[in-house]
């Protein structure tokens, strides 16, 4: 079995342990549903806007742009990543991680290749700085 199979499987079986219980009515059940089918369509939505803007970036050839930018800027690998934690520790704060990671990353990686950075080395600092900034304020999404 898969693990999406037994994710299918476990959910199944909370909802006949919840409706066995009593604890559950279908009244109840169809709300969760709903509930549950709105926030998929909320990230649905989400994926779909930053793949558009992808495309568009993509089309203007932002990527490029910023690569060569970064390059005319002679940093050190060492000096882009820092400056990059920084980046994504600062909008960690404010926007949500898959819009960081969509968004961002697509328009970063070309200049991680330009520099000879790996790029499994890039996604840790990447993700490592994104869930502290997930727990800084003003948004502090991880705290709520």
């Amino acid at each position: 079995m898969t693990p999406t199979e037994a994710a299918a499987v476990a959910a199944l079986y909370a909802i006949f342990l919840a409706i066995a219980s009593l604890d559950m009515t279908f009244a109840s059940m169809w709300q969760t549903l709903l509930a549950s089918a709105r926030g998929t369509a909320i990230v649905a939505i989400t994926v779909v806007g930053a793949l558009f803007f992808n495309y568009v970036v993509t089309g203007e050839q932002i990527p490029k742009f910023v690569a060569d930018w970064i390059a005319s800027m002679s940093l050190s690998p060492l000096a882009f990543l820092r400056v990059t934690a920084l980046l994504f520790l600062l909008l960690g704060a404010v926007f949500d991680t898959l819009l960081m990671l969509l968004i961002m990353v697509p328009i970063l990686l070309p200049s991680v290749q330009a520099l000879g950075i790996d790029p499994v080395h890039f996604g840790v600092v990447v993700i490592v700085n994104m869930m502290i900034g997930l727990i800084t304020p003003p948004m502090a999404s991880c705290c709520s």
